[in-house]
């Protein structure tokens, strides 16, 4: 996605009023009945868990804004962050923290899980670009976006933003959409450290080899298919992987954060 109509939006502007609060909370009560409607407990429940989870914590903030600017005072809002590229990539795109730059963030890449940074403010021809960054808390404003007031926006494939967790290797929200064409990058979710990551065994075994990426040892929960806590051996073969060994050959999944 790239193109012109990119606006870096002002901390401060008639954007962030209370109409925009008031479909936001909306769309915490539907999610939260569809959350506790899912029957995949051991995945997407608690995907969107963490989606609403990121959705609250930017309305907070959200409210803190408005609370600010009626009284005449000023927020927090961007800093004029800026990425050195390591590819191209479009405005709006999902960035990680590579090793040469700002990459393309991608679901299905494990790796890529925890290292999310923001969205890419402006396009990069390549590598070696500077570009500005739009973290948590930011908002971006670009006009080739048609989302809906409310929409929580996930990790996709190659950098793109999309209303669907996916079924790639993690599902994490990234931003919320208060217009159309215009996003808060949430203050939860993939950043800082709030690092996680849910490997789903479906064929049974006694032994799961959990790749997660997340660059730590992590706390890990278990469970079964019937969404059950259960126990078992867990060895950290590095910061990004481990495995779990069962007495008997199981299915369920493992929740690393």
């Amino acid at each position: 996605m790239t193109g012109g109509g990119l606006e870096t939006v002002p901390p401060l502007q008639d954007r962030r009023h209370r109409n925009f609060l008031k479909s936001l909370r909306q769309r915490v009560a539907q999610l939260s009945v569809t959350a506790a409607g899912t029957q995949d407990v051991t995945n997407l429940r608690g995907e969107m868990q963490r989606g609403l989870a990121a959705l609250r914590t930017s309305i907070n903030a959200l409210q803190q804004d408005v609370d600010a600017l009626e009284g005449g005072q000023q927020s927090a809002g961007a800093e004029g962050k800026t990425v050195v590229s390591a590819e191209a990539f479009g405005t709006g795109d999902v960035l990680i923290a590579g090793d040469a730059g700002a990459e393309r963030a991608d679901n299905g890449t494990a790796s890529h899980a925890g290292r999310v940074i923001g969205l890419a403010g402006a396009p990069s021809n390549g590598a070696g670009f500077e570009v500005p960054l739009i973290g948590p808390g930011d908002l971006l404003d670009f006009e080739g976006w048609a989302w809906t007031v409310g929409d929580v926006l996930w990790v996709a494939t190659l950098g793109n933003l999309s209303t669907d967790p996916g079924e790639g290797e993690f599902q994490y929200p990234v931003a919320i959409a208060l217009s159309a064409t215009t996003v808060l990058v949430a203050k939860a979710g993939p950043f800082g450290l709030d690092k996680a990551y849910t490997h789903t065994q479906d064929l049974a075994a006694t032994e799961w080899v959990v790749v997660h990426g997340l660059e730590k040892y992590p706390s890990v929960v278990l469970r079964d298919t019937s969404g059950r806590e259960i126990h078992a051996e867990i060895q950290h073969d590095s910061h990004n992987a481990l495995r779990v060994r069962h007495s008997i050959p199981r299915s369920g999944s493992a929740h690393c954060n």
